[in-house]
Formats: C-alpha cells, sequence, structure tokens
C-alpha cells in the first residue's frame, strides 16, 4: 500500500511538473485521441516482475524485459499511423538496491522502439 501511495504522490508532481496543454495530433479526433491514450496507457504501466520482499541491504537487482502489448483500437492507430497496428513492442530497463531497514530505491527507463515515446521513474519500497 505504501508504494502505491509513493508511486501516486510521484506521479502527481511529474505531470504537473511537464504538464503542457499545447499538445497537437491533427486529424485523428477527440474519440480516436482517447483510445490510443488507452491504449498507449496500457504499453507504458507498470508491469511488477520483482519480488515483493526488500532487496536487504546488499540485494541489488537489474531487470531487462521486453515484449509487446495487443491494441484494442486498431482504427484509432489506422488513422493516426496510417498503418495496421495489432501490437506494439517495448522494452524495459529496471535496477533497484535495498537500503536498511527493510527501504528500497529503484528506478525504471521504458521505450517504444521505432517511436519518440521514452518513459523514466522511480521509485521508493518499504
Amino acid at each position: 500500500m505504501r508504494r502505491v501511495l509513493l508511486a501516486c504522490g510521484l506521479m502527481a508532481l511529474a505531470s504537473t511538473a511537464f504538464a503542457n496543454d499545447n499538445i497537437t495530433i491533427t486529424g485523428i479526433g477527440q474519440t480516436n485521441f482517447d483510445n490510443l491514450s488507452t491504449d498507449l496507457g496500457a504499453v507504458t504501466s507498470y508491469k511488477q516482475l520483482e519480488g515483493s520482499a526488500s532487496e536487504g541491504i546488499a540485494g541489488f537487482d537489474v531487470s531487462l524485459d521486453g515484449g509487446a502489448t495487443q491494441v484494442d483500437h486498431q482504427s484509432a492507430w489506422q488513422a493516426a499511423t496510417g498503418n495496421s497496428v495489432s501490437s506494439v513492442p517495448f522494452y524495459n530497463l529496471r535496477i533497484s538496491k535495498g537500503l536498511p531497514f527493510g527501504f528500497d530505491i529503484g528506478g525504471e527507463y521504458s521505450a517504444v522502439p521505432g517511436s519518440n515515446i521514452h518513459l523514466y521513474g522511480v521509485e521508493g519500497r518499504y
């Protein structure tokens, strides 16, 4: 629960710090934009791949994973890209380090190959 609260707090800070009302995607319409946002949220969502126990003071974890997320709104992708898209590939690099007293810190970098979509994140766990 504490991890979820910390993640929500960090996302709230990041969204206000990097908010930009000048984003324009022409020609796809509001419904297609909403559908693209839903699919991209699924692609870039956090995927728990490490254990729930603390790493401990000597613990260190590095992981590299990749995959593809199936899209639910293929017509929106067709309107935005001009291509038929059924899945979006991604890769993630995660690093976490155990600290004393059951605390862990970590970082993540995710990207969608062939696009300018990059995601950076940090986490603190107890």
